[in-house]
């Protein structure tokens, strides 16, 4: 009885130790051994017997002052692999709760680099959202499509359909107006929908 009970303790053990999942004793299981890869010489191949091969996904060649910067995923033992904790994601969930948040400024009518205009708003873009279609509807400008989503309204201007896109960068969003390929259109036309816009944008 005893030997059969000392037999299941041990293969019990045993279990532990070599089973790679389990990281309790912190035994090396040959995880980091990828650190210590190294680059091997092309294959040579019999000339004229075989046709010329390029590889398609060439392994990089990587500085010694970039492994060292690179991130330790070892153990405190440092022998084995071991996954990063994850962030807190509470913490994670505040810091975007308050991106944005509050009441959107008044719009600004700048021009891009190249000299397009575009509309300026910071604050909250839901509520930019709800400020632009009801200021289309003031305006009287006719609206063909919307989709939030995706962040374009399409409307009617010089007889032909335009969509204004809004590009959220941090905590502000910008109003361009552009074809259906995504293209700018016509810096007049285009200014004098934004200026519409903006004439017409709630107090």
């Amino acid at each position: 009885m005893l030997y059969r009970v000392g037999l299941v303790l041990g293969v019990s053990l045993l279990t532990l130790v070599v089973t790679p999942g389990c990281s309790r004793l912190s035994v090396d299981n040959h995880s980091l051994d990828y650190k210590q890869a190294t680059v091997l010489p092309p294959l040579q191949l019999p000339a004229g017997q075989t046709r010329p091969m390029t590889a398609i996904y060439p392994a990089p060649a990587i500085s010694p002052a970039a492994m060292d910067a690179a991130p330790n995923f070892a153990n405190k033992k440092g022998n084995r692999f071991e996954m990063p904790q994850p962030q807190n994601n509470s913490v994670m969930t505040a810091a975007n709760d308050n991106v944005g948040i509050g009441a959107p400024s008044r719009p600004v009518l700048v021009t891009d680099g190249n000299g397009y205009p575009l509309l300026k708003i910071e604050g909250d873009a839901n509520r930019i959202w709800d400020l632009l279609t009801a200021t289309l509807s003031v305006a009287n400008i006719t609206v063909v499509d919307r989709n939030q989503t995706a962040g374009w309204i399409a409307i009617k201007a010089d007889n032909r359909t335009v969509y204004l896109r809004l590009n959220r960068a941090g905590t502000i969003t910008t109003i361009t107006v552009q074809d259906d390929k995504n293209a700018l259109i016509d810096k007049n036309i285009a200014s004098d929908v934004l200026v519409q816009l903006n004439q017409n944008w709630p107090a």
